[in-house]
């Protein structure tokens, strides 16, 4: 899935992620993504679950865009 390679910006997080469009990501938005990344190997949905955890910072198991934009390394020429 090349598209997930070129992931770069939380609006590229959001657009990959989001199907509904509601401006959050679910876990099962996620699952249903990395569904056709990960395959069968469980570690790599592992990895998946942990980096959403650490991005949900609120804890309401959604990660929203102000999430997402906190979560997403952005190089630092991107920043200025």
């Amino acid at each position: 899935m090349e598209e997930f390679h070129n992931i770069r910006s939380a609006k590229d997080v959001m657009r990959f992620f989001d199907e509904n469009g509601d401006m959050q990501i679910t876990r099962e938005e996620l699952h249903d993504a990395m569904e056709h990344i990960c395959g069968d190997d469980d570690k790599c949905y592992e990895e998946a679950n942990h980096h959403f955890d650490k991005a949900n910072t609120n804890g309401d198991d959604v990660v929203d865009v102000e999430e997402v934009i906190e979560a997403v390394d952005v190089p630092r020429e991107e920043k200025r």
